[in-house]
């Protein structure tokens, strides 16, 4: 019986070892981690918000629908109203303009306005099969598809997807080829090292769906942009100089 003395030592490590592999494969741990990981990112937004008050240098502006555009314009939006928006965005010299509002079924105005500037960007969904502006050409057109965690959270940003149409891109990375001039940058980032994008096991995840480019979002605190309302920019209230460029 000299044998069960040790064999009782072990039980307790391999209970042990057990339950870690267990709880290694659970969705418990998953969860968990992406609990940790948005409570980081909050304490991380306030510190910001303490010791980093000044914009970022991007040259973005965000230009929002409120609550005062809604009592005002009503919803859904008159296209004649978004026609008159770009028209001055246009006018004021904006790089790219990205309409994120899907016009599937757009006016005549919406169709002519994207085939006669081509610094506008016009959206489409692909999970749901909604269509850009009619007549958008394909480097005018962009995908804001999120790729969603099982809590319904959006914490990943699919950047890119290699292999598609040219009519295939994201919102972002659309926006950014055409104000940059630089149409084949989507190219450089299909040639970017596999470490830089997110795999099936990274960080926290456990069998994640990396198909594509994907990256964790940068969260900012809110006002970290400029952001304008419709109306402002409709009743001439809106500076070029917050738009230009």
């Amino acid at each position: 019986m000299n044998w069960w003395q040790p064999l009782r030592r072990l039980i307790p490590y391999a209970l042990a070892s057990g339950l870690l592999v267990g709880l290694q494969q659970s969705p418990v741990v998953e969860t968990t981690n992406l609990l940790i990981y948005d409570l980081s990112l909050q304490l991380r937004s306030r510190q910001g918000e303490t010791n980093t008050p000044d914009k970022l240098e991007w040259p973005i502006t965000i230009l929002g629908i409120s609550e005062r555009d809604l009592e005002r314009y009503s919803w859904p939006l008159n296209d004649t109203l978004l026609c008159q928006a770009l028209e001055r965005l246009e006018a004021m010299g904006a790089a790219a303009i990205g309409l994120d509002l899907y016009r599937d079924q757009a006016n005549v105005c919406l169709q002519e306005a994207v085939q006669r500037n081509p610094r506008l960007i016009s959206i489409r969904n692909e999970a749901d099969g909604i269509t850009a502006i009619p007549g958008t050409p394909p480097r005018q057109q962009a995908f804001n598809d999120l790729v969603m965690d099982p809590d319904r959270v959006v914490r990943r940003d699919l950047l890119h997807v290699g292999g598609q149409e040219e009519a295939v891109r994201s919102l972002p990375l659309r926006l950014l080829e055409t104000a940059t001039q630089t149409p084949n940058l989507h190219r450089e980032i299909e040639q970017m090292q596999d470490e830089s994008w997110l795999s099936e096991h990274s960080g926290g995840y456990q069998n994640l769906d990396a198909a594509g480019f994907q990256i964790m979002l940068p969260v900012y605190p809110p006002g970290r942009f400029p952001s304008l309302e419709l109306a402002d920019l409709l009743e001439g209230e809106v500076s070029e100089t917050i738009i230009r460029g």
